[in-house]
């Protein structure tokens, strides 16, 4: 998932991490970061191999993981109405 550590390889060779490509993209400006996660969101809509229960399954092992992550104190929890205030002021 988006959060994991496992290692890709691109074309050039270079080794990068999905945490590193995470962590770059939360650096773009918010139009930007909406583009990259629009054309995230695309690619997976066109991918003919995905079934919903492939998607379910995924969106599952996300939630452990995070669920795992908060538990063991490595990610802070964020009350909702904070959240929800933050995304109407990025979307206003």
């Amino acid at each position: 998932m988006l959060g994991s550590s496992r290692r890709e390889k691109n074309g050039g060779g270079i080794i990068v991490t999905m945490k590193q490509i995470v962590a770059e993209a939360l650096k773009l400006p918010p139009m930007k970061r909406a583009r990259v996660a629009t054309r995230l969101i695309r690619s997976l809509e066109r991918e003919p191999k995905l079934s919903r229960k492939s998607v379910e399954k995924a969106w599952l092992e996300e939630a452990e993981r995070r669920l795992k992550d908060w538990e063991r104190g490595s990610v802070k929890a964020i009350p909702g109405d904070r959240v929800m205030r933050e995304l109407r002021d990025l979307l206003a």
